[in-house]
This record gives structure tokens, sequence and C-alpha cells, in this order.
């Protein structure tokens, strides 16, 4: 599995079996946070990086 999608999966924490479906596009973001010793998944496949730049 590649280190985007064990990152989502461990977030999230889904199953491998899920993850293999998900198709994460070439050239997206996938957005993740870090607040209050969690991780927050904030955007998958984005391609407009500006809309999701905001502070906790």
């Amino acid at each position: 599995m590649d280190p985007i999608k064990a990152m989502i999966g461990k977030v999230l924490s889904l199953k491998p079996e899920i993850l293999f479906q998900l198709i994460i596009a070439n050239a997206s973001l996938n957005i993740f946070k870090y607040d209050d010793e969690n991780f927050y998944l904030t955007s998958i496949n984005s391609m407009i990086p500006s809309r999701f730049h905001e502070t906790f």
C-alpha cells in the first residue's frame, strides 16, 4: 500500500480492503493537519489548496 493510503487508513481507522478501492489522482493534494496530538484529514484529491488554508 502506498504511503498516502496508509496515512488515510491510520487517520480514519479504515481497513486495508477499503483503501484498495480508493483512487488517488496524480498531482492531487491530500491535506492532513496535526492538532492537539491528533491527525485530521482535511482534504482528499483536492486540486485547489487555497480552499483549505485555515488555522485551527
